[in-house]
């Protein structure tokens, strides 16, 4: 019996992806580096830093740490998210929709849990997920099971009892 629903966060809460392109682009750009929307998206759903040290292999720099540079692109994307972000069409009415069947609401995600943070204030929904939990805690990233499956495991659900929301092939 279906007790939750948990969402994946960008691209089904927010279309984020053009912030993360953005971001992308201009950090490794400044890296000697320029990234293409192709480069950008073989990677969509790949954890920050797991797709940050993919691009130290292919195409290292000398300046920053990988860490350093996940800092700068998750700074330009959060701060686009603020300027510039907005709920996904219908988002909010399948919100009203789950809580109007009894069903608990969850939210796992690949994005660290400061830019959960920027997306659920900025959208003014924090308060409608029971839990939220980020793949940054993970020893894997998506495509791996365990965000979800901790997720459900903080809503009290069975994973078998859950329906995820999820947009990308990563996921």
């Amino acid at each position: 019996m279906l007790t939750a629903v948990i969402f994946d966060m960008d691209g089904v809460l927010i279309d984020s992806e053009p912030f993360w392109q953005r971001a992308q682009m201009a950090v490794f750009s400044e890296l000697g580096h320029p990234h293409t929307v192709e480069d950008c998206e073989s990677t969509i759903g790949v954890r920050i830093d797991q797709l940050v040290a993919h691009w130290y292999r292919l195409r290292p720099w000398s300046g920053p740490s990988q860490e350093e540079v996940v800092q700068r692109i998750l700074d330009r994307v959060n701060a686009l998210i603020l300027s510039e972000g907005q709920a996904k069409a219908g988002v909010l009415e399948a919100l009203d929709l789950i809580e109007a069947q009894g069903l608990k609401v969850g939210l796992a995600t690949s994005s660290p849990f400061a830019m959960v943070e920027a997306v659920l204030g900025k959208l003014g929904i924090r308060d409608r997920f029971l839990a939220v939990h980020s793949a940054e805690v993970e020893r894997f990233g998506k495509p791996h099971p365990d965000v979800y499956i901790h997720a459900a495991e903080k809503l009290g659900v069975e994973p078998v009892h859950c329906l995820a929301i999820e947009d990308s092939f990563t996921g």
